[in-house]
């Protein structure tokens, strides 16, 4: 199940304002990716170590003073909830987004249309591609450490 708030939906239904969202793993917060292993940097909690996308982060202030609603779309799980929003805050950019939206593992593109996204920035392939077949403009971000 999505978790998304009505009142945002509802919100931007009445205002008819353009909303744009963006991906959290390695399109807001770049994963520290291990060459050998596939795989990405962990601390003792096995808690995944990245560090913020500086250019996505400026994009976020910059719709959000524009007049956009924007949303956090992730396929995270719920129970990342705390950890995801905590970096937001942490990194001063809470504050410019309506929402975080946790599809639990589906895909983005549905919960993006439903929530009147025009565009938005992600790092999957697969994922851009069905955002393009729902007529949402695809922005891929590429990782600099892959």
């Amino acid at each position: 199940m999505v978790n998304y708030n009505m009142e945002s939906f509802k919100e931007y239904t009445e205002k008819n304002e353009k909303a744009v969202s963006f991906d959290f793993d390695d399109t807001i917060y770049m994963l520290n990716w291990l060459d050998e292993e596939n795989d990405f940097e962990r601390d003792a909690y096995n808690v995944p170590i990245g560090r913020l996308n500086k250019r996505i982060a400026a994009k976020i202030k910059q719709y959000s003073q524009d007049g956009y609603l924007v949303y956090v779309i992730t396929s995270r799980y719920d129970i990342w909830k705390e950890d995801t929003e905590t970096f937001l805050k942490d990194n001063d950019l809470l504050q410019y987004i309506e929402n975080v939206i946790f599809t639990n593992g589906a895909w983005k593109a549905n919960t993006c249309k439903r929530m009147g996204v025009s565009v938005h920035y992600d790092d999957d392939i697969k994922e851009l591609k069905r955002l393009r077949y729902k007529n949402i403009v695809p922005v891929r971000v590429k990782h600099e450490n892959i």
